[in-house]
């Protein structure tokens, strides 16, 4: 049998310790880029490969050992607290539960920050320096006022978790929004529905519309009504606009992606699922009506995965190739979107 190659080996060669080969063949930051060069050279030139079994077997007693610090991370939202935020909007809470669960897997502390008008992005930035924060997830944020492009990007691995974190094109982890609308299109034509109409948001950075006329299109008994954007009506208008669409096109079905749906719908004669079926983008604030769960702990659990990997890479600052992660949801059924037909 041919000798295998082991980090031993290689430890041999460079003239350092076993520890250190393993160590430097998993990007551990405390290992120097001279060392860790040197030891990736050798690797290739010897021909290592991991052996599956020892893999399985450290990862194992990895799995099984108490974590060491590996450092803190940044958690930056604007305007409300991030405590706050969670009290007032599950999804926030979700994104956390799933970033805080991996950070403390792998050694980490999380900090929260918020910035407001008065607590600005260079006071948090110079408590970032004195706390050797290496990384930043920045998660929704809807608030015109933070220009981000003021940041000092460089010093900084970066991750958002949503495409409203605007003038930073840092890697981003977020829902799969165009693959959720397609997905709650093509449920709701399973069911029997056929005029199924779209009210939302028209906001650059929400793309459940795009995959729903998609899927609407891939249908050939699909029968098209125009989407309502709800946004370009001021708040007193939106009742009436509402009224005024489902009368011009008497849609059979509704899917919504705008957060105030249901209380302007309360306000209205029109009630579901007598008038008309309804599934919804984000079952979350919703858990008994019909639609997509978005699973944002999954978001916010490879968000925090993908920063680690870039701190230990020390990859810093606005990539020339941002990567987009997308998480795909799950179609949930719901008493507002009963079967139509016999379907």
């Amino acid at each position: 049998m041919p000798h295998r190659i082991s980090q031993a080996d290689i430890a041999k060669h460079v003239g350092v310790n076993a520890s250190t080969v393993s160590r430097a063949l998993h990007n551990d930051p405390r290992i120097t880029e001279e060392i860790r060069s040197k030891v990736l050279e050798k690797a290739q030139e010897l021909g290592y490969r991991p052996d599956p079994s020892v893999s399985a077997l450290a990862n194992y007693r990895w799995q099984s050992k108490p974590r060491e610090f590996a450092g803190a991370v940044a958690w930056i939202t604007v305007g409300d607290s991030p405590k706050e935020l969670r009290r007032k909007y599950p999804e926030y809470d979700l994104y956390w539960m799933g970033a805080k669960s991996c950070a403390d897997r792998f050694g980490y502390r999380i900090e929260e920050f918020s910035l407001t008008e008065k607590k600005t992005l260079e006071q948090v930035e110079k408590i970032l320096y004195a706390r050797n924060v290496k990384g930043l997830l920045l998660p929704p944020e809807h608030h015109p006022y933070l220009e981000w492009e003021k940041l000092q990007a460089s010093n900084y691995s970066i991750v958002r978790l949503s495409r409203s974190v605007h003038n930073l094109d840092a890697h981003l982890v977020t829902a799969n929004q165009t693959a959720d609308g397609l997905l709650a299109s093509n449920k709701m034509n399973e069911l029997g529905y056929k005029r199924i109409g779209f009210v939302g948001y028209t906001h650059k950075e929400r793309l459940f519309y795009p995959g729903f006329a998609w899927g609407q299109h891939n249908h050939s008994d699909a029968e098209f009504i125009p989407p309502l954007f709800m946004n370009k009506f001021p708040p007193e208008k939106q009742k009436e606009a509402l009224c005024q669409w489902i009368e011009q096109n008497k849609p059979d079905a509704i899917l919504e992606d705008f957060t105030d749906f249901h209380n302007l719908l309360s306000r209205t004669p029109y009630r579901f699922p007598d008038d008309f079926g309804l599934a919804t983008q984000n079952v979350l604030r919703h858990p008994d009506t019909a639609g997509i769960m978005q699973n944002l702990e999954e978001v916010g659990r490879v968000a925090m995965l993908i920063l680690i990997s870039l701190i230990s890479d020390h990859d810093r600052g606005i990539p020339a190739i941002p990567r987009q992660v997308l998480v795909s949801g799950q179609w949930v059924d719901g008493a507002t979107l009963p079967p139509r037909n016999g379907s």
